[in-house]
């Protein structure tokens, strides 16, 4: 009796209905989780990716500098007598060297010309930061100078990839 009040109703269509609509959308999220695990832990890398993520790393490293060079350039007169000098080359010197690789060197790494030299003179400024100005200070204060070291190591090794003046020059 009670069969025969649902498939009157339609209960037993809609029950069948949604258990395939269940079936399907359990198969379907068991497939995407499935490749999406697959893809998480996968050591296959696409070249356009990388070459976008060596963009990003780029031009956002380049541009994070600049703001960091910037106001020293502004303030150039005030900072020159008592600007920091771990090399003992006299504190004018050492604040132009500073901006050298603050300004010029992130400059060139965000168009992405002469990267690898580039990136090489912001580690050794970033080296020399970490080892002499910071050394003694905690983390919360060096963070900033590590991302720049780790930053400034992978686009020295990697290069600036194929979205750059470099890459463009190098095809």
């Amino acid at each position: 009796m009670i069969t025969n009040f649902m498939q009157k109703n339609g209960s037993a269509k809609i029950q069948k209905d949604s258990f395939i609509l269940t079936a399907v959308f359990v198969f379907y999220i068991k497939f995407f989780i499935y490749r999406t695990m697959k893809n998480l832990f996968s050591v296959r890398w696409s070249h356009g990716l990388v070459n976008l993520s060596l963009l990003v790393l780029r031009v956002g490293t380049g541009m994070m500098l600049l703001t960091h060079g910037l106001p020293k350039l502004m303030h150039f007169q005030e900072m020159a007598g008592h600007f920091a000098d771990p090399l003992h080359i006299g504190s004018t010197a050492s604040l132009i060297v500073v901006l050298i690789a603050e300004i010029i060197c992130a400059f060139l790494l965000v168009i992405g010309l002469l990267s690898r030299p580039v990136a090489a003179v912001i580690f050794i400024q970033m080296m020399i930061i970490l080892l002499f100005i910071h050394h003694h200070d905690p983390f919360a204060k060096q963070e900033l100078a590590w991302h720049y070291l780790i930053s400034s190591f992978v686009l020295l090794c990697c290069g600036p990839g194929r979205i750059s003046i470099d890459g463009m020059i190098s095809r």
